[in-house]
């Protein structure tokens, strides 16, 4: 008897989330016009969220930016290479070469790897209008996060 009603409690306990998950969600979708009055509801559970933080953007000054990379492989200077590849660097790039040695290691086929790592970058593409990092530069895109 004793385990049935602590089966049935976890259940009221699980249904319980799950309600209010459903109306934090329908809160969410209701004040969605409104970012920064969720960001200071959702600060009253999380208190560094009462800061606003604003995404670095990746697709400023891009003929800039392949010019310099240009400039530091012609010049056959592997210090300022690897200094400009270091500024380039970030988790994204981590992210991206993580991802596509797991890819590697689970498909072991280079077409398979290279076929995800090509749905993942359209996957970016797609998104690229709603959430700022994945709007990068032509190159950045399609040489550095696929290749």
């Amino acid at each position: 008897a004793a385990a049935r009603l602590l089966g049935t409690a976890a259940e009221v306990v699980l249904a319980s989330g799950a309600v209010l998950s459903v109306l934090l969600s329908a809160y969410a979708l209701w004040h969605a016009h409104d970012p920064d009055r969720l960001r200071v509801f959702a600060a009253s559970f999380f208190p560094e969220l009462r800061e606003r933080y604003t995404e670095e953007i990746y697709d400023s000054a891009c003929d800039i930016r392949q010019a310099r990379l240009a400039a530091a492989a012609g010049d056959g200077s592997l210090a300022d290479l690897f200094t400009l590849l270091y500024e380039l660097v970030d988790g994204y790039t981590v992210s991206h070469f993580f991802s596509f040695f797991v890819v590697t290691l689970a498909t072991r086929d280079p077409v398979s790897t290279y076929a995800i790592s090509f749905a993942h970058e359209a996957l970016e593409q797609a998104w690229r209008l709603s959430y700022a990092p994945f709007r990068e530069c032509w190159w950045d895109s399609f040489g550095l996060d696929i290749a």
